[in-house]
């Protein structure tokens, strides 16, 4: 997150939003604002002081995400969600190795994109025999957004 903020240019709008359990959302601005130098030194200060996650609740804090990318003020065409996990999708510990949760997020994300934002989808797999590609794949399809891996040297196990 922090690399991807810094390399925002200062016509860019963003926001940004952290999952952890459901309805426990963290969101560092409830508007999309500038990416002056300021800003973005803020974001870096705010991702750099968030807890570890350990579940994976996502489509709360996606549909947050999205009301808050229809309040950029830019055309939609213009418009991008970035989302960013690091396993398969569940939520609470019976869903482990579930693909029903992640198949219930993209239905209700697509649903709920009702301007067709563009979602982005990058899957940074804690190790990398992680599972979790489909889901990624699936959900930037349905969002006519690009989805990437990405496994870096030595961050990976």
């Amino acid at each position: 997150m922090i690399r991807g903020v810094r390399q925002l240019t200062a016509r860019s709008q963003f926001s940004l939003v952290a999952y952890n359990t459901s309805n426990n959302e963290q969101v560092w601005s409830n508007r999309p604002r500038r990416a002056t130098s300021a800003a973005k030194a803020n974001a870096v200060g705010w991702v750099e002081s968030l807890a570890p996650i350990e579940d994976h609740c996502m489509i709360d804090a996606m549909l947050l995400t999205l009301q808050i990318a229809k309040k950029a003020r830019t055309q939609r065409r213009n418009k991008t969600v970035i989302f960013m996990y690091n396993r398969q999708p569940w939520c609470g510990w019976s869903n482990f190795g579930n693909t029903a949760y992640g198949n219930e997020v993209v239905i209700t994300y697509t649903g709920a994109n009702t301007e067709r934002i563009r979602t982005n989808v990058v899957h940074i797999p804690e190790w990398t025999h992680e599972q979790g590609d489909a889901f990624g794949q699936s959900l930037a399809a349905a969002n006519s957004g690009k989805f990437t891996r990405f496994v870096e040297q030595g961050f990976n196990n």
